[in-house]
């Protein structure tokens, strides 16, 4: 994704005046969170050295792929199955090929952050693009394109 974004600048905005303004977050020692780093340009250098110190402030580098995560939610901060996705896309990188995930997540209430999505997964499901718009009545208000 980084290297599509590289070159659309580099390609097509070269022109415009854009300036990047990147924070580093990390927790401190007590837990809390701070900004570690604050990177202010008008190049990819500036989101290269952001990317590094993120790296070693956000990140813990495994010697193996992990065969069995057990991945906690807060119930504070997690409270649909859109936001505790979070648990999959933090920890997919660092699981092995066929590895077991298990979620845990207590404060998990609705489907969507918008009640109206929540609403419809609720009565449809989970379900592809085409299966989901032609088996409901929604095809005659949203077709398919």
């Amino acid at each position: 994704m980084r290297n599509v974004l590289n070159y659309a600048s580099d390609h097509f905005l070269r022109h415009l005046p854009i300036v990047y303004v990147l924070t580093v977050i990390g927790r401190k020692e007590d837990g809390e969170l701070a900004v570690r780093g604050l990177f202010i340009g008008d190049d990819i250098e500036c989101f290269n050295l952001a990317a590094e110190l993120s790296l070693k402030v956000n990140f813990e580098m495994l010697d193996e792929p992990i065969r069995k995560a057990v991945v906690y939610l807060d119930p504070q901060e997690f409270h649909s199955t859109w936001i505790g996705n979070k648990a999959i896309y933090r920890t997919r990188m660092a699981l092995d090929d066929g590895a077991e995930l298990i979620i845990l997540a207590p404060g998990v209430k609705e489907f969507g952050e918008d009640k109206s999505i929540d609403g419809l997964i609720r009565k449809y499901g989970y379900r592809v693009r085409r299966q989901r718009f032609t088996q409901s009545r929604l095809m005659r208000i949203w077709p398919m394109i």
